[in-house]
C-alpha cells in the first residue's frame, strides 16, 4: 500500500474540507476543472496494490481446473433473444464504434472504451441486468457470456468498498436480515484494511475514491463517475503533467448490483489483447425472483456451454455442451410460467 501521497501544504482538515466541497460540486464542474483542483493535493494516489502472478487458483475459481478467468456479459438484444454470432460483438467496443459511448461510465470517460468483467458468472449476469435494468420491464434476461482466460502475470489496483455507501445499501434491504451479517463481514475486513495505515487521512482519502467507484448514480446523472475516471486516468498514466505511476493494468472494485460480496475488474483495450485469450462462450437466461425485493435475488440457468469461436471470432452455437440440471430446471420453470398465463 502506497500511503506517501500528500503533498499540499494545507492541514488534514483543510484536505478533508476541500474534498467535501469538490464532491458537492462535482455535477457542475467540467472534468479538468476536477483534474487542477486534485492534481496539486496527490502527487501519488492512495491505493491498494495486487501482484497478480497468474498462478493456479489465484482468484479461487473453480470451473476451469483452476485456470484464471473473467466473464463478460451481455444481453441479446435482437427480437428472437438469440446469443450474439461473434466474439468481438460482447467484447470492448472497437474504435470505429466509439462514438456509441455517450456517457460516463464507472471507470471510462464519453468515447473512450474499456473492458468491463466479473470473476463469477452470475455476478457478470448480475452486472449487466442491472445496468440496463431489464427487470423493470421483463422477468427474464436472455445473456451471451464471453470467458476470458488469463495468459500473463499482471498489476492491479484494487479499490475496496466504501463505507458511506455500504450503510446506504444495506438501509434499502432491513427486512433482509441476512444480509446485516454480510455488512458486518465488509466492516470487519475494512477496519483489518485501516490497522495497516499509520494515518487515518490516508485511509479517508482511500476512501473517497472508492465511494465514486461503489455508487449508482441517481436519476441517471453519470457525472458521479469522473471523479472514479479521475483516479483510473491516474492510475493508467493517461494525465499530462502528474508523477507516473507503476505500470498498472486493471482496477479491481467490489460489485455494488452484488452486495459488495464479488469483484469485478476493468481493463483497457490493449491489456485484453496481450494479456487475455477467448475461451468460450456461454448462452444464460437470468429469471429474476419475483418474491425478492433486489436485482440480485435471481436464478441463473446456463443453457449452452464450451461453445467455441473459429479463427474468426464465430461462434458455432449448434456444437455445444448443455448442462442436464440446468436445462432441466428452466424446462419446469417454462412450463410453470404457462401454466401461470393460462
Amino acid at each position: 500500500m502506497d500511503n506517501k501521497w500528500i503533498t499540499s501544504e494545507s492541514s488534514n482538515n483543510e484536505v478533508r474540507e476541500l474534498l467535501s466541497k469538490l464532491n458537492s460540486d462535482l455535477v457542475r464542474l467540467p472534468y479538468d476543472e476536477i483534474k487542477k483542483t486534485l492534481n496539486p493535493i496527490f502527487t501519488a494516489l492512495p491505493k491498494i496494490f495486487v501482484e497478480f502472478t497468474n498462478d493456479k487458483f489465484f482468484f479461487n475459481q473453480r470451473d476451469y481446473n483452476g485456470k484464471n478467468v473473467i466473464y463478460r456479459s451481455r444481453i441479446n438484444i435482437n427480437n428472437n433473444d438469440k446469443p450474439y454470432d461473434n466474439v468481438s460483438e460482447f467484447s470492448y467496443i472497437p474504435p470505429e464504434n466509439l462514438g456509441t459511448i455517450n456517457n460516463w461510465g464507472r471507470i471510462n470517460k464519453p468515447y473512450e472504451s474499456m473492458f468491463y468483467g466479473s470473476f463469477k458468472l452470475l455476478a457478470a449476469c448480475h452486472e449487466i441486468a442491472s445496468y440496463l435494468n431489464c427487470f423493470n420491464e421483463y422477468n427474464e434476461c436472455y445473456l451471451t457470456v464471453g470467458v476470458w482466460e488469463f495468459t500473463s502475470p499482471l498489476k492491479f489496483v484494487e479499490i475496496p468498498p466504501s463505507e458511506v455507501n455500504i450503510n446506504l445499501l444495506y438501509s434499502k434491504f432491513k427486512d433482509i436480515p441476512e444480509l446485516f451479517s454480510l455488512k458486518d463481514k465488509i466492516k470487519e475486513q475494512l477496519l483489518f484494511l485501516k490497522s495497516f495505515y499509520k494515518f487515518n487521512i490516508d485511509y479517508e482519502l482511500l476512501q473517497y475514491f472508492s465511494q465514486s467507484f461503489t455508487m449508482i448514480p441517481e436519476n441517471d446523472d453519470d457525472n458521479i463517475y469522473k471523479l472514479s475516471n479521475y483516479y483510473a486516468d491516474r492510475i493508467f498514466n493517461k494525465m499530462q503533467g502528474c508523477r507516473k505511476e507503476d505500470n498498472y493494468d486493471g482496477i479491481i472494485y467490489p460489485s455494488l448490483v452484488n452486495c459488495y460480496q464479488e469483484k469485478n475488474l476493468v481493463l483497457p483495450p490493449n491489456v485484453v489483447d496481450e494479456g487475455l485469450k477467448f475461451v468460450e462462450a456461454i448462452s444464460a437466461v437470468l429469471v429474476r425472483n419475483v418474491d425478492d425485493t433486489c436485482s440480485w435475488g435471481s436464478r441463473l440457468f446456463p443453457i449452452k456451454y464450451r461453445v467455441k469461436p473459429d479463427s474468426n471470432g464465430l461462434l458455432d452455437w449448434d456444437n455445444f455442451i448443455a448442462n442436464n440440471g440446468y436445462q432441466s430446471q428452466w424446462e419446469n420453470y417454462l412450463k410453470h410460467e404457462r401454466k401461470l398465463k393460462e
